[in-house]
């Protein structure tokens, strides 16, 4: 019996969290009088909790390169992800500074912009996670004996 909560389950509790909030994010675009709370939470979900859950999944990822000799198959893939997330992040925040958030306006194409580029970060997280959860976690499963899934899980934890 386990005596610690494996990394996939930490990952995967970290996956529904973060796709609620990007669920409330989603819905508050269809009322504009909502932008200034909805892009200030967004930019903190951005900013913090996609940062620190990939932190958390590179601790996984760097124990399934190093058992499989590299990065192959779902590790590639992963790695390509995340670049292509990153940059959307700092695209998103690079557009984020060209606007005042007391003045928030509908019209203004920054601001189009801003929610277009959140939009495809949104859309990019929740591929990545489904892709996670069926390739990289099934593998990570299956691969890693229980003392490196518990030296993973405290790695995790003491983040």
């Amino acid at each position: 019996m386990q005596d610690f909560v494996h990394p996939v389950d930490i990952l995967v509790e970290e996956h529904r969290k973060i796709s609620r909030h990007i669920a409330n994010f989603s819905s508050l675009l269809d009322s504009p009088g909502e932008w200034e709370a909805a892009i200030r939470n967004a930019a903190q979900l951005i900013n913090h909790d996609f940062v620190q859950h990939e932190r958390r999944e590179g601790i996984l990822v760097a124990e399934l390169e190093r058992m499989m000799g590299g990065k192959i198959g779902p590790l590639e893939m992963v790695e390509k992800e995340h670049r292509q997330l990153d940059s959307l992040r700092k695209r998103f925040n690079k557009a984020l500074d060209k606007i005042d958030l007391s003045q928030v306006n509908g019209d203004d194409p920054q601001v189009l912009d801003l929610l277009e580029i959140g939009n495809r970060l949104v859309w990019a997280k929740k591929s990545h996670f489904f892709k996670d959860e069926r390739f990289l976690f099934a593998a990570a499963r299956g691969a890693i004996d229980d003392e490196k899934l518990r030296e993973i899980a405290w790695k995790m934890e003491s983040m």
